[in-house]
């Protein structure tokens, strides 16, 4: 079992519908941006707990801490990048993105309230 937090904020893009507008593709390359620095976070740590990884089928229940929620659609997205390096950690050597996609892996996701900013990934076997 791995437990892991961070003090990150997961963003999300919230592009409208045009998004040939400059300020959309600001807004697209400043969350790609920041995605990848949480996904070097949460990389580094989840390798820092490489032995304590469970073996497949498993559990990854992802929390995110805000004062205030994503609606459901804008949370998924904005943990996509964070999965697919979680799923990279516990299926290596898959192309990008493919490793989440694996039907061993069950993908939870949660949000609560707090005063803080944060994230909480545990990694749990199937019983």
């Amino acid at each position: 079992m791995i437990i892991i937090e961070a003090p990150i904020k997961l963003t999300s893009p919230n592009i409208g519908i045009n998004i040939f507008s400059p300020k959309a593709q600001r807004q697209f390359y400043y969350f790609k941006r920041k995605s990848k620095k949480n996904c070097q976070i949460i990389g580094f740590l989840l390798n820092s707990q490489k032995e304590k990884c469970p073996s497949l089928p498993l559990q990854v229940r992802m929390t995110r801490y805000s004062k205030k929620p994503y609606d459901h659609d804008n949370f998924i997205f904005a943990c996509k990048y964070i999965k697919d390096a979680i799923a990279d950690f516990i299926i290596p050597g898959k192309p990008p993105g493919h490793a989440d996609a694996s039907p061993l892996i069950s993908w939870y996701y949660f949000q609560e309230k707090r005063s803080y900013e944060g994230f909480k990934v545990e990694i749990l076997p199937v019983h």
